[in-house]
């Protein structure tokens, strides 16, 4: 089996495992709109990514492309991010959180941080060194 295959095997794994896990749990996240009452849903299994981009706002990058903003942090909509299988990392607004199935390669910075490349060739930067972003997405 060729190194590609074995990589996509192994990321389908981790997939349907985060799937698995989710399924006990509502599959779906809630996002605060800039509207008071508001209120968006989006599938968690859908998000390859959640980006603190300030004090008060949050990036979700979804698998068909699509970037959703919600006007909270995104700790407040991942929750316990090990519910949906996201991994967490700091960021210079507040926290990351990846699906690690998404995730294509960890590329270093100059200011020792790493940038993580996802599918949709989306770059997430996050403080952590590639060494230590590297084992935080194969553990358990």
């Amino acid at each position: 089996m060729s190194r590609r295959r074995r990589y996509a095997a192994a990321a389908a794994q981790i997939f349907l495992a985060g799937e698995a896990a989710a399924a006990d749990h509502d599959p779906f996240l809630a996002l605060s709109t800039h509207v008071e009452g508001v209120v968006n849903y989006v599938r968690a299994s859908e998000v390859q990514a959640l980006v603190d981009l300030n004090q008060s706002k949050c990036l979700l990058v979804l698998t068909n492309g699509e970037e959703l903003r919600a006007w909270q942090k995104c700790a407040s909509i991942a929750g316990d991010p090990k519910q949906f299988g996201f991994v967490a990392f700091t960021s210079p607004f507040g926290s990351v959180f990846i699906f690690p199935g998404f995730v294509s390669s960890l590329r270093g910075t100059n200011r020792s941080g790493c940038n993580m490349a996802l599918r949709n060739a989306r770059f997430i930067p996050v403080e952590e060194s590639c060494a230590d972003a590297h084992k935080a997405l194969t553990a358990e």
